[in-house]
């Protein structure tokens, strides 16, 4: 029989997380990893509207702006960053710049399907 000790304790520390909301935490990448939104949720974010109000357009105004360049992955993270979704170190992390890049390229390659062009 394996032990599950590992896989408990994780367990029961993301149910406390999340019962909890926010915990103090003596390592702080630990602790920016748990108050740091994933890029792939900050640009679905993005598109349902909740960056609006830090001037990044929704839906389809959003995929033209991409399109176009207006909007850049670094202006969408600047924008999660003054709505305190991201912590302002993202804008050096080249690996979550690309992950936001990588999904704007998959809008438009889905946008471009969808149009049938």
């Amino acid at each position: 029989m394996k032990p599950v000790f590992g896989k408990w304790c994780a367990t029961a520390l993301s149910l406390i997380i999340s019962s909890a909301g926010a915990i103090a935490i003596s390592s702080p990448s630990f602790a920016q990893s748990i108050n740091q939104t994933p890029p792939i949720t900050l640009v679905h974010l993005a598109r349902q509207g909740y960056l609006q109000n830090q001037g990044i357009p929704s839906g389809s105004d959003l995929v033209q702006a991409i399109s176009t360049g207006t909007i850049t992955p670094e202006a969408l993270i600047q924008a999660g960053i003054q709505n305190n979704l991201v912590p302002s170190g993202a804008l050096n992390d080249p690996g979550y710049i690309n992950i936001v890049q990588i999904e704007f390229q998959d809008i438009l390659q889905r946008n471009l399907l969808s149009s049938g062009s």
